[in-house]
């Protein structure tokens, strides 16, 4: 029995060898899957051939590390497919049974990696295939917790992130670890067009806070330091000014106390824009307060501007 179980065991680890994460995917992919099958009917032949009385056990097992290793092989096969940008390849998978939310060793389905890698058709074939739009990708101690949206968002694609949100399914507050939005994401990466998409849904809440109490206001206001030249600088500008528009709160304070006036005192420019925005935000409410007081009262314009401006 001893020497029986080594031979088994023996013939079941060559057979995982084949598909291990020693064997480089490409090659697992091209593996012809016949050679495996042909590992799990030898196991099954012994067994009878020498009539040995082992129950459904071994056979169990075999049949097991058989199928384990098949779908390894088809999951690996699926993913390489997408990281190739082969839309045929991924197809394929899908039509010979792969799931389409199936996740790699990092927690990421097909589509947060065709998110991330910016292949706009493969995403469209995915969601066509009712992919779970607002997967989240699992924590590690390498990664954060990311959805397709947020890898869109972040890296800048905006045609996936179209995509996406036409599904009319994706959740444009989700959090990361580090409770970020997909807004913010964008935010703090000058992604002018995709800030102008995600407000466009009108769902994105614009004061959201992140871990520290950061919102999207604050996140493109910090970014603004690390930019590099006055095109990028302007982009910046106009997503601050998209947030403003969109309602966000400059007076929202993070957890540290700071407002995102203060996070823009060394550029004048970023000041004057919050600035003026605020102005305009009290001025006009405080001028009707006035005029609504007995005895028709008139608020200067100098006065009014110079207590608006004392309000924060």
């Amino acid at each position: 029995m001893k020497i029986f179980m080594k031979t088994m065991l023996k013939k079941i680890l060559l057979i995982s060898l084949l598909f291990s994460a020693a064997v480089p995917s490409t090659m697992q992919a091209n593996l012809d899957l016949a050679a495996l099958r042909s590992g799990a009917i030898e196991i099954v032949s012994f067994l009878r051939e020498n009539s040995i009385v082992v129950g459904v056990g071994v056979v169990g097992i075999a049949v097991f590390v058989w199928k384990m290793l098949k779908e390894k092989a088809m999951t690996d096969g699926f993913f390489l497919a997408v990281e190739n940008n082969n839309i045929e390849e991924v197809k394929q998978a899908l039509a010979n049974g792969t799931n389409v939310d199936v996740q790699n060793k990092y927690g990421d389905t097909a589509l947060i990696r065709a998110a991330y890698m910016g292949y706009s058709e493969i995403a469209r074939l995915l969601l066509d295939n009712n992919a779970d739009v607002n997967w989240l990708s699992k924590q590690n101690n390498n990664s954060s917790r990311f959805t397709a949206l947020m890898h869109a968002a972040w890296h800048g694609h905006s045609k996936v992130v179209e995509l996406l949100l036409a599904t009319k399914e994706a959740d444009v507050n989700l959090q990361d670890n580090s409770s970020r939005t997909a807004l913010m994401m964008a935010a703090s990466h000058g992604r002018l067009e995709i800030v102008k998409l995600l407000l466009a849904t009108k769902k994105a809440d614009v004061d959201q806070q992140d871990m520290f109490g950061y919102t999207a206001l604050m996140r493109a206001v910090s970014w603004v330091r690390y930019t590099i030249g006055p095109e990028k600088r302007q982009k910046v500008t106009n997503i601050i000014e998209q947030l403003l528009a969109a309602g966000a709160d400059p007076l929202v304070k993070a957890k540290d106390g700071t407002i995102v006036v203060k996070l823009a005192h060394d550029n004048p420019e970023i000041q004057k824009t919050i600035n003026e925005y605020m102005r305009k935000q009290t001025l006009g409410p405080l001028k009707e307060a006035v005029a609504a007081l007995p005895g028709s009262l008139e608020l200067p314009d100098e006065l009014a501007t110079f207590i608006s401006e004392c309000t924060y």
